[in-house]
This record gives structure tokens, C-alpha cells and sequence, in this order.
């Protein structure tokens, strides 16, 4: 079984909040303990240099800035974060 892939997409915008909180201990160990092991953020116009060290259950934790098209980033398999983070936090 392939492990479950989390996809975070800011676009073209600069989004450094919602990175850091997806790069999180609390976010990460809740998205692992629900079997996600790899992270890809494409994180827009950010002059962040998010470490991407595997950690907290993520064997793999990648990013990318500006691309022409993400939809090749973006699978059956991954899950967008859009409204998932709010489930896993507890904000709904």
C-alpha cells in the first residue's frame, strides 16, 4: 500500500501562515496518525525555506514554488488541505 499524500497549494499568493502551520508537530502528527506520510506544499510567492526533514510519522516532506501547472502534483491519492486542517484541529 502507497502511502497517503497531503497536497497544500497556496497558488500564486503569499501564504506563509498557513505553511507554518501545516508544517506544525501538532498538525503533522495528526495528519500521520490518520496514515498520511507525504507532504508536498507548493508554497507560492513565499520567501520561506521550509525544512523539509522527514519528522512526527512524514517520511517525506517536499516543496515547490511557482509552477505553470500542479495539476501533476495533485492525484487521486493526495488530499488538499483546504478544509481538511479545519476537521483535524477541531475548528468544525
Amino acid at each position: 500500500m502507497s502511502d497517503k499524500t497531503v497536497f497544500v497549494t497556496v497558488g500564486t499568493t503569499k501564504f506563509d501562515d498557513l505553511i507554518t502551520t501545516v508544517l506544525s508537530r501538532a498538525v503533522l502528527e495528526a495528519l500521520s496518525a490518520r496514515g498520511y506520510k507525504h507532504l508536498i506544499l507548493q508554497i507560492g510567492n513565499s520567501d520561506l525555506k521550509p525544512d523539509c526533514t522527514a519528522r512526527y510519522g512524514f517520511r517525506k516532506i517536499e516543496t515547490f514554488g511557482l509552477s505553470p501547472s500542479i495539476g501533476e502534483c495533485a492525484s487521486d491519492k493526495s488530499t488538499d488541505i483546504a478544509n481538511f486542517i479545519d476537521k483535524i484541529m477541531g475548528f468544525r
